[in-house]
């Protein structure tokens, strides 16, 4: 089983954990906060006294209506599951075929020990199955908990456009040059729209899990399951220990 934990399981998981950083960057690009602190201990003071960081990305004037156009063709391409889509659908199908092996091996053991039919006898089987099913727990966990923390990124990708768009109007209303003026409403009208489109986007085509969209609801639904598999096969190797009684 280890080579199926670590490419079903482990995989997808480190591979959504990626993911959070990926969409952190795209956040602190138009305007948001760096949410790794520990980026902060590699900051410089500048001679403007400004805060650099090395890792930091770039900060987008979203005054100018280049710079929108050009983070919306960004954001096309590698916000949630844009990226790599093929990758994420197979990833999915991973997920599936795991937890379907697990939770077939799960009730085997379940009926064996409800109906004293013995299929694993030896109490190395057990252990080793209640290991498995514990690691098994934690990486589907990490997982659907990080395409949740990506998929709730569009509502402060959301939050970040909305004030820029804010800003732009502002700086409109109060703008004597009537190129500047219209510089400013058209990246107003384009944020607008890239904002249309974020949500769109969110509706359509969110970060999944197992084909199913990526939620705390979702990790309730298995690990539910899972602990209630693990339950059994905890109760079973009391049992094999004569540790428990029915």
């Amino acid at each position: 089983f280890q080579w199926l934990i670590f490419m079903y399981a482990w995989g997808p998981a480190y591979f959504q954990y990626l993911s959070t950083k990926r969409e952190e960057y795209l956040y602190a690009m138009i305007g948001g906060e760096i949410l790794d602190s520990g980026k902060l201990a590699e900051a410089e003071i500048l001679d403007g006294g400004e805060l650099a960081k090395k890792d930091a990305p770039p900060r987008l004037d979203l005054t100018d209506p280049s710079n929108i156009i050009a983070f919306s063709a960004i954001y096309r391409v590698l916000h949630g599951n844009n990226f790599a889509r093929s990758m994420q659908k197979r990833f999915s199908m991973y997920l599936v075929v795991t937890f379907s092996i697990i939770v077939f091996g799960a009730i085997k053991s379940v009926f064996s020990e409800q109906y004293g039919i013995t299929v694993e006898g030896r109490i190395g089987d057990k252990i080793s199955s209640i290991v498995i099913l514990c690691i098994f727990v934690s990486f589907v966990s990490l997982q659907v908990v990080a395409a949740w923390t990506v998929n709730d990124f569009t509502k402060r990708h959301l939050s970040a456009i909305s004030q820029a768009r804010i800003t732009n109007l502002a700086f409109a209303s109060v703008e004597m040059d009537a190129e500047r003026k219209e510089i400013l409403l058209t990246a107003e009208a384009l944020l607008d729209g890239l904002s249309n489109e974020i949500s769109a986007e969110d509706e359509c085509n969110p970060v999944r899990v197992a084909f199913f969209r990526a939620n705390i609801a979702l990790l309730s639904s298995i690990s539910g399951i899972l602990s209630a598999f693990l339950i059994y096969d905890l109760r079973a190797l009391a049992k094999s220990l004569g540790l428990y009684d029915s």
